[in-house]
This record gives C-alpha cells, structure tokens and sequence, in this order.
C-alpha cells in the first residue's frame, strides 16, 4: 500500500526461491510515489490512485532486492532468505 507515510510495509521478508508477485495501491495524491520501480525486473509502472497494479518478479534469489518511486526519494525491500 502506498500512503502519505510512504510504503507499508516497506520491508518484508521471504523464502528465497518463492515466486513474487508485488502488489500495489496507492491510497492518497499526498505522495511523491505516483510511479513504482522494482530493481529484480528494472520495470516502472504508473500508480493510479486506488487502482491496484502488479509486478511479476519471478523466483527471487537469496538477497535484498529494491523497490521505489520513481523520484526515488521513498524505497522499500523485499528480503529472500
């Protein structure tokens, strides 16, 4: 979910091999957050607000992968262990 706080949650953790499927929905026009990139792909997707979207990651290996907005000033990261 993406709020005036930002990300949230903006970390969370996984087993490392599992198929990802990031979600999202922005829930407030108080965010710089108006487009979403993942690292693991390099895919950049527009947020409309209150219209969920998803990203496709695939089997994540072990590792920190990335995500953020496109001005990069809000990040979160999804863990595989």
């Amino acid at each position: 979910s993406i709020t005036e706080k930002g990300f949230e949650p903006e970390s969370f953790t996984i087993v490392a091999g599992t198929e990802v499927v990031l979600k999202a929905i922005r829930s407030t026009e108080n965010t710089c957050a108006k487009e979403l990139i993942v690292s693991a792909t390099k895919e950049k997707k527009k947020l409309p607000l209150n219209e969920p979207i998803e990203f496709e990651m695939g089997n994540l290996k072990k590792g920190t992968h990335s995500f953020y907005c496109g001005m990069k000033m809000l990040k979160g990261t999804i863990k595989a262990q």
